[in-house]
Parts: C-alpha cells; structure tokens; sequence
C-alpha cells in the first residue's frame, strides 16, 4: 500500500512522463520533446583493457571484441575500453524474466542493461555482436535522472528519446561488420526500417562523424548535424517517429485499434518524407554529385522493400508515394544539365546499387 501510493503521489507531481517510464520505458506516440537534450558526458583517454582481453576464454567474443576495436578511430572507443574493463555477461536459457515490456510476439536474442553494464546473451542466439557494439556506445557514469547508449538517452522521469536510430544504427554497424562472418541470423529480424534509415542519415552527414558521435553517445550531435537539413522540430518528428517504428510496427496490423494504426502510419509518413528531403537535400548542396544520386536512389528502394515486406497492403499509400518521388527525381535529374549522362542516371534508378566508402 505504501509503495503504491508513493506511486500515485509522484505520478501526480510528475505527471504522465513518470508513469510512461515506468509502464512503457518512456515511449510516445507525440512528435515532441519532453525535455532538453543533453550534452554528451565527456570521457578522459581509456586505453585498450589488455589484461582483461586477454583473460577473456570465448573466441567468438574475442573475436568480435578486436574487430571493433579495429573498426573505428581509437579516440571514439574510450566508452568501450572503460566498460569491457567490468563487463557482466549473463548467458541465460530465457530472457522473459528480463524483458519487462516486450511487444507480443517479438523475440529477443539478447539485451544490454547500459546502467549497470550487464549484457545478456540468450544461449545458441548470435547476437552478442549487437549487444557488444551497444558496449562500445554507452556512457554509463551515474547521473540522477539519465544515462546515454548510442544515440538512446534515457531519462529516468520524461520519456525517452533516441532508442530508434540507435538501435537502428546498432544494427546497421553489425551487419556491416559481422554479417558475413556469422550469417543472416546474426541480423535479429525485428529491426528492418531502423537500420535503412539509420544508413540514410549517415549517407548525408558521413560515416566518420556519424560513427564518432554514436560511439561518443552524443545524440545532441547527431541533433546539430541534422539542423544543416531540417528545422529542430522536424529532426524531432524524425527521431520521434523512429522511436514509435521501432517500438511498434511490429504489433500494428490492420486489426489493431484506429488509433494505433493512424499513429503507425503517421510515424512512417513522417519519417520517410523527412529522410526523403535529406537526401534531396545533400544532392543540391553536393551539386548532384554522382554517388548522392546512387545513394539516393538505393535508400528510398530500400526503405520501399522494408515497407512492403513487413505488410505491402497497410502500407500502400506510403509505398506508392516513394514510387512517385523516385519517378519525379529521376525526371528531374534527367532534364537537368549535369556531369551524368541521361543514360548513367537511367541505370542508377534501375539496379539501385550503391558502393560504401571504406
């Protein structure tokens, strides 16, 4: 009784947001901020942990361990030195007990507990890459109501903002990095338009910076490269609305209440419109720069396939609108007097294929 109407009280005083952390780990349906954002919290120059590398007896682990730290600018890892240092990995049979507010049906291969540095690792499932790249991005130095992961930060009160784009770039980063080493399954299916978008973000503002500030978990970075594109309301609706795809396409289908499928819709609506004028965006300031033009291309089809594989019929009326937007810039490019041919555009439109820088 006391515990719930301690409850009660602080929900009162805090409103809504104590109760959405509490219920919901902080999702919103709205578009908006609740509060600021945060500075990222700097970290001093962390060296490589070799002692306790070396201690390490699981050669997968190892394995994947020395690949990021090959992987990325030595000066982004000090997060990632400091918390291989007492990192907890709990292999367990079951996740349930873990997971307080899993969709229905989707299923987890593992989770990492960024407060406490616990990563947790469903026995036979090949996620530990994920979750060790989530190691590599978190600050977890106490602070009274927050903790950063990645591009995530999380408030202990408000809702939280940022969990989309960084389990979407999370996930981008390990397919880029172990997919080929550990197979399909290594890609857990239920991210699919997180990680295109997360691409697509990083294909405007390059993979460098994008890279350092979510290794650096500075969302409030990502924020400021963002403002050359969008207004700050609109980087909201983007991330926002990341945040409501991630948390729930994958329980929204037709059957859902009216409510929740207008909210899906709308999420996907905003968020496709506004990586859609990004990257129209970096065309012009590029000057139609050949691989702009690749890029452009190969992230919209892949966003389109995203969207027609989870359900085509919801939604149609989204899929037809990159038809058309592909078919006006292609248009577009084609009667402007670029340094691509007609034919080169043509071809770009058609395959869809674009070469990452290395």
């Amino acid at each position: 009784m006391l515990l719930s109407g301690i409850i009660i009280v602080l929900a009162a005083a805090l409103g809504r947001g104590f109760l959405s952390y509490l219920y919901d780990n902080g999702q919103t349906y709205e578009f908006k901020r609740y509060s600021k954002l945060r500075d990222r919290i700097e970290t001093k120059d962390e060296p490589f942990p070799t002692s306790k590398v070396e201690s390490i007896t699981d050669e997968d682990l190892l394995s994947i361990i020395y690949t990021i730290e090959s992987s990325f600018n030595s000066k982004d890892l000090n997060n990632f030195h400091r918390n291989i240092k007492n990192l907890k990995i709990n292999r367990l049979d079951n996740l349930d007990d873990y997971i307080l507010s899993s969709p229905k049906d989707i299923y987890y291969g593992g989770g990492y507990i960024a407060y406490n540095n616990n990563m947790l690792i469903k026995k036979g499932e090949p996620s530990t890459s994920h979750e060790m790249l989530h190691v590599s991005s978190s600050n977890n130095k106490r602070r009274f109501r927050y903790y950063f992961t990645g591009f995530h930060q999380i408030n202990r009160i408000r809702p939280n903002i940022g969990e989309g784009i960084n389990e979407g770039y999370t996930e981008y980063l390990n397919k880029l990095l172990f997919e080929c080493r550990h197979g399909a399954a290594e890609s857990n299916c239920i991210y699919l338009i997180e990680p295109m978008v997360a691409e697509a973000i990083e294909d405007v503002i390059g993979s460098k910076k994008m890279q350092s500030l979510y290794l650096n978990a500075d969302l409030k970075g990502l924020y400021n490269e963002l403002s050359h594109y969008l207004r700050e309301e609109e980087s909201d609706q983007l991330i926002i609305g990341l945040d409501n795809i991630n948390r729930y396409i994958n329980v929204i289908d037709e059957d859902s209440s009216k409510e929740d499928k207008d909210m899906m819709i709308n999420s996907c609506t905003k968020v496709v419109l506004l990586v859609n004028k990004i990257l129209i965006k970096k065309l012009e300031k590029d000057n139609y720069n050949e691989k702009d033009i690749y890029r452009y291309f190969t992230n919209m089809n892949n966003i389109r396939e995203g969207l027609t594989y989870i359900n085509e019929s919801f939604y149609k009326d989204l899929i037809d609108f990159v038809d058309e937007q592909e078919d006006f810039v292609y248009e577009y490019l084609s009667e402007r007097k670029l340094n691509v041919s007609k034919e080169k555009v043509k071809s770009l439109k058609e395959y869809h294929i674009v070469e990452k820088d290395k």
